[in-house]
């Protein structure tokens, strides 16, 4: 019997197309190649509302035990894209955006070549991706929470007395200079 290992990919692997979709009024291809030097090559092609991106990410396959590796598209002109490469144990994947609300990703079978999965589903603009949850993996559910900056201060997020008074300038909010409504000063870095 022939064993190989997850971590060995097949080099000799020819470049496809290993997902597509159709969500939110986008269309998407996903093709997975290895270059000459070996070095997994993923791009994605998507349209919507007659704007077309793609985008292509380097990089090698999972290490050392890694469940998961992710990337966020925002071409010009195009909504973000949440692309995916999982291990094979990884069955369903859900992306929870900061309002709460939960984008499910199909993801393909293993595609033996590569020993991954792939997914992606488009985001929306103003509403980003603060954690995925992953099923499949022994022990359950397992979620995976994003680090993201603190807010950038903008006219929408700040009072506007506080933007001419010259007390901040754009850039870092300091989780002081918003007080909250009727209380002490509260955090508001997410």
């Amino acid at each position: 019997m022939n064993y190989v290992r997850l971590d060995e990919p097949d080099l000799t692997a020819d470049p496809r197309a290993v997902s597509e979709g159709y969500a939110d009024g986008v269309h998407w291809t996903i093709r997975a190649e290895y270059d000459g030097t070996g070095v997994l090559r993923t791009v994605v092609t998507y349209a919507s509302r007659g704007v077309a991106a793609s985008f292509s990410v380097l990089g090698a396959s999972l290490h050392n035990g890694q469940l998961l590796s992710m990337w966020v598209g925002r071409e010009r002109d195009a909504r973000p894209f949440l692309l995916l490469r999982a291990a094979p144990v990884v069955t369903h994947a859900t992306a929870v955006l900061a309002s709460g609300d939960r984008r499910e990703i199909t993801m393909s079978r293993v595609v033996e070549d590569f020993r991954l999965r792939f997914g992606g589903v488009p985001l929306p603009e103003d509403d980003p991706l603060a954690s995925m949850e992953l099923g499949g993996p022994p022990g359950g559910t397992q979620v995976i929470k994003l680090w993201r900056p603190p807010r950038l201060a903008s006219r929408r997020l700040l009072p506007a007395e506080l933007l001419p008074s010259g007390l901040i300038s754009p850039g870092l909010v300091p989780s002081q200079a918003v007080p909250s409504q009727g209380g002490p000063s509260e955090a508001t870095s997410s």
